[in-house]
């Protein structure tokens, strides 16, 4: 339940009646057989078959790593279902090749590789689900995983749009979907669902709040290519591959994610309420002019209600943000909602991707922000 802000004035319309969601069928057999059971010591979830050739599966780092972190285990177990229905019969071993569960950049991913078969009937690995990083508001989506270890379930919807990396989508999302793969009509992937708690009680550390959300996998693809130039080739199959190559970069036009924004009478410093009662701070007026316009949607908070929603960091500049600090002269892209920066190493470079009035379009960062940015690979 949102707060009520004790000086905020609310005029809530009546609610829209929605279209009712885009009939999608049941995606085939085969594509099914792409979700898996995925088991990480005691942990369970579901993953996605990502490249079948080389055996990559992604799922979520907290079905590997745990709700509060740790070491990742040397192998986990993934099962197979025999015709994308029922109950896993085949299971495999699985090492962790790459992991990460980061809950303040809402980062939740995890690459297993499959090894050799354990127990149950010999099986073929499915057919990888490609990667469709183009999906459009609207666009009808499936979900399907192992909720409560199986059998294999589905729950369909649409995109309602963008914000900080998750997928708005009225699919329902809830305990045990947590790795499973989402596609659209043409059975394409368009993000991994997650799960995101939290802590409410500071005297017990009790973990009492949880939110199922859609992780979008552009998000994925950056973070697997924060190793290495297009790194993502590696471990995802695009489903347009020559359009996909033939960018640059890849972005999301997307809201920094607020629930609300406010401040308070006395202070112009606009905050940023996420969901699970986190905020972030808009640094300078030039952030926040990069997402927005006017600030006819900033309403007026209590300090006391503020203080309610713990601060978690500062919001950057928006994706696609041309960017540099005072004592140094090179020039970066912002390319995600988490600051992920991205070297321009020319001036021909810089021309050829945002023309030749590419220097007017440079934001300065004031050094002692430039600790919320990370560093990706050149463009």
């Amino acid at each position: 339940m949102p707060r009520v802000f004790r000086y905020a004035i609310f005029s809530l319309a009546a609610a829209a009646v929605l279209a009712a969601p885009a009939a999608l069928a049941s995606p085939p057999a085969e594509v099914l057989r792409s979700a898996v059971f995925v088991i990480c010591d005691t942990r369970q979830g579901t993953g996605v078959v990502t490249n079948a050739v080389d055996g990559y599966v992604v799922t979520n780092g907290h079905v590997v790593l745990g709700e509060n972190g740790g070491s990742a285990p040397q192998t986990c177990q993934v099962g197979f279902t025999a015709d994308g229905a029922g109950d896993p019969k085949s299971y495999f071993l699985a090492t962790v090749e790459k992991v990460i569960f980061d809950a303040a950049k809402d980062l939740d991913f995890a690459v297993l590789k499959l090894g050799q078969r354990i127990a149950g009937p010999p099986a073929p690995i499915p057919t990888a689900v490609a990667v469709n990083e183009f999906a459009a508001p609207n666009d009808p989506i499936t979900v399907f995983g192992f909720p409560g270890g199986g059998p294999l379930q589905q729950s369909a919807g649409v995109i309602k749009g963008w914000n900080r990396g998750i997928v708005e989508t009225d699919a329902a999302i809830s305990k045990g979907y947590s790795g499973s793969p989402a596609v659209d009509a043409q059975n394409r992937l368009i993000g991994i669902a997650t799960r995101t708690r939290f802590t409410v009680d500071p005297a017990t550390g009790a973990e009492t709040v949880t939110y199922y959300e859609l992780g979008d996998v552009l998000p994925l693809i950056a973070w697997l290519d924060s190793f290495e130039p297009r790194g993502h080739d590696r471990y995802l199959l695009h489903a347009d591959p020559s359009r996909s190559h033939a960018l640059p970069y890849v972005l999301r036009d997307e809201k920094p994610g607020c629930t609300y924004m406010v401040r308070t009478k006395i202070s112009p410093t606009v905050y940023c309420l996420l969901v699970g009662e986190r905020r972030l701070v808009f640094p300078n007026d030039a952030t926040y002019r990069s997402w927005f316009t006017d600030f006819s949607e900033v309403l007026l908070a209590s300090l006391e209600d503020i203080a309610k929603y713990r601060l978690s960091g500062n919001v950057t500049y928006k994706a696609g943000t041309l960017v540099k600090i005072q004592t140094d002269p090179r020039v970066y892209m912002v390319s995600d909602d988490i600051g992920t920066l991205r070297w321009v190493p020319t001036e021909a470079r810089a021309i050829e991707l945002f023309g030749a009035a590419w220097a007017a379009k440079v934001k300065d960062v004031p050094d002692a922000f430039f600790v919320n940015y990370g560093f990706g690979q050149p463009l």
